[in-house]
């Protein structure tokens, strides 16, 4: 999953991950830099459900492209089921974009990686 969202410049960028169903997963949040070298922006943690993982980025610059990449375990221990993952950029609490794709959750976890694309704007 990816998409280039369109970002005021100046303003601080927020970004949150949603899974569907109430599935727990663990996450990583990662920032490319110039040498496109991950590095981790956000702690690791747990998440469960919707809109539950929120990371703080700096504020971007006119002009100027960043890419954030999510890793994602689900865990299941249910039947196959296919549930949405939601990536989504926040200015504050206002949603600016989001990206957003199914995938099938399968005992004991499911990987993904959730990319975003935010480019600064006037």
């Amino acid at each position: 999953m990816s998409n280039t969202i369109l970002f005021p410049a100046g303003a601080e960028l927020r970004l949150r991950l949603s899974v569907g169903g109430n599935f727990p997963y663990k996450w990583q949040i990662y920032e490319y830099n110039g040498a496109n070298t991950p590095e981790p922006l956000d702690n690791g943690s747990d998440g469960r459900g919707e809109g539950s993982t929120i990371a703080t980025a700096s504020k971007i610059e006119q002009g100027v492209q960043r890419r954030f990449v999510w890793s994602v375990a689900v865990v299941s221990n249910d039947d196959p089921i296919e549930v949405d993952v939601t990536g989504q950029v926040l200015d504050g609490k206002r949603l600016v974009g989001e990206v957003k794709g199914p995938i099938t959750i399968k005992k004991p976890f499911t990987n993904c990686f959730v990319h975003l694309w935010v480019e600064g704007i006037p």
